[in-house]
């Protein structure tokens, strides 16, 4: 039941037109989301249409967690996309999301 917090580092590569949302995400093993926290950088503090080329934002996401999250292995996700039309935006690979990385819950 405790939450999971996880700040993100966004750099800015060239001016952008879009103010983005940021949705992190805890997927199961079979990938099926299990957790979600969606807002634009910094809770709407640091658009993005705001940053300017090299600029770099912490922005940190408090995702809340279900109570009855069963113990095993999950993965962190991060999408980033329009609000407005919800196109996502390609990470390496060509996915429309980007695994930050394994989390662990222990009974």
């Amino acid at each position: 039941g405790e939450p999971l917090r996880a700040t993100l580092y966004w750099q800015a590569l060239r001016e952008m037109a879009t103010n983005y949302v940021i949705s992190i995400q805890l997927w199961d093993d079979q990938g099926r989301l299990v957790a979600q926290h969606d807002s634009p950088p910094q809770l709407g503090r640091a658009p993005t249409a705001g940053l300017l080329p090299g600029e770099i934002v912490a922005d940190e996401h408090i995702m809340a967690l279900p109570r009855s999250l069963a113990a095993g292995q999950y993965n962190l996700i991060v999408i980033v996309y329009d609000p407005v039309s919800g196109i996502r935006l390609n990470a390496d690979g060509g996915r429309d999301y980007a695994i930050l990385g394994t989390i662990i819950v222990e009974s």
